[in-house]
């Protein structure tokens, strides 16, 4: 930004920090959203992007500006994968201003201060590092409710209508103490709540 100017990059401070602790930085966050994949996601513009954008953006953007204390800029970069029928999010965000480098703890932060539930804490990554989490499995054999073929497809109503179910014992699990993140199979008459 100082044109021409022949300077010695080792000796430009700004308020006690040098280059290294202003770099412009690009933040990078990927999970999981517990949402079914969609090909039209694939699509930016697409009322499905836009749609879990917003609803993701909105969630994740003012964790990010609170752990940095500054905005990062209007239009992070946003894709979305297929991750198992589950939705991949990756999210990378460049700031206005130069942030101090090298901050530990931004996944964490997300984890605790993300509340929308189709985020999977487990799965956060942010630049590259996990949350400290502490996870419980529950396992569960659902009397009169046999596993069926449609189960194992996240997008069939058998499987909302029994995820609907779980998602309100696992509700009040949480709040006497406990965590729950989501179903699967565990074998012909079983199924899994993890």
């Amino acid at each position: 930004m100082l044109g021409n100017l022949s300077l010695a990059e080792n000796s430009l401070t700004s308020d006690g920090a040098d280059l290294i602790t202003l770099a412009w930085e690009t933040i990078s966050i990927c999970f999981t959203a517990m949402t079914p994949f969609l090909p039209q996601l694939l699509v930016p513009g697409s009322v499905s992007f836009i749609l879990l954008e917003r609803q993701i953006l909105q969630q994740v953007t003012p964790v990010v500006s609170g752990f940095y204390k500054a905005s990062p800029q209007e239009r992070p970069l946003l894709l979305f994968s297929n991750a198992d029928q589950w939705v991949g999010v990756y999210i990378e965000y460049k700031f206005q201003t130069p942030i101090a480098t090298h901050l530990q703890g931004l996944a964490n932060h997300l984890a605790q201060n993300i509340t929308d539930p189709i985020l999977q804490k487990s799965s956060i990554v942010a630049n590259g590092e996990k949350p400290e989490l502490v996870l419980y499995e529950v396992w569960l054999q659902i009397l009169g409710q046999p596993y069926t073929k449609a189960l194992e497809d996240k997008t069939s109503p058998e499987f909302w209508a029994l995820q609907g179910q779980l998602t309100r014992w696992v509700k009040w699990w949480d709040e006497v103490g406990g965590r729950g993140r989501g179903l699967g199979k565990m074998g012909d008459d079983w199924t899994r709540l993890w």
